[in-house]
């Protein structure tokens, strides 16, 4: 019938809301705590350079900024890790394109930020743009002992070895 009449329905807000909060549920336990982490941590980045500088409301949306960055980042990670595994001969070059795509979107962040000084500091955005590094250190400090779903399964006792070439 659309096609008849030449137009699309159009998708209301609401609807790309609830789209977004699905693939947010979609998200893997590890890559849940990694967002955690590194809000944490440019939480602790925000506390440390208010003594710093003298605009807060800048800094504090230079470092959501930078925050955001990283959740999309992590977001972008896990989709391109989830589709590398059904990939079979193009994987590395997918892998390289990803890699690069990331670091556009820190790039583009920052550049933002220094585009717009009037908004975002440009600290702040750094430091929100390096959280996911110290982030990560700090989910693998505290689920050291913990299975983070992202290891294969050990076999179980009495199994033979899994040959790495079938």
């Amino acid at each position: 019938m659309y096609k008849i009449m030449g137009h699309r329905p159009t998708v209301l807000k609401g609807e790309r809301v609830c789209k977004a909060m699905s693939r947010l549920k979609n998200l893997s336990q590890t890559a849940k705590q990694l967002m955690v982490s590194t809000l944490a941590v440019c939480a602790v980045f925000f506390a440390a350079a208010a003594f710093f500088r003298d605009d807060i409301v800048r800094l504090a949306l230079g470092v959501l900024l930078g925050w955001t960055c990283c959740c999309v980042r992590i977001f972008m990670m896990e989709r391109s890790i989830n589709k590398m595994l059904d990939m079979c001969g193009k994987a590395s070059i997918y892998a390289n394109a990803q890699f690069l795509a990331r670091y556009a979107v820190a790039a583009v962040t920052l550049i933002a930020a220094a585009l717009l000084p009037g908004i975002f500091d440009i600290v702040g955005a750094v430091l929100g743009v390096i959280s996911i590094q110290l982030g990560a250190y700090a989910v693998k400090l505290i689920f050291k002992d913990k299975d983070l779903g992202g290891a294969a399964p050990k076999p179980p006792q009495g199994a033979p070895p899994l040959d790495p070439n079938v």
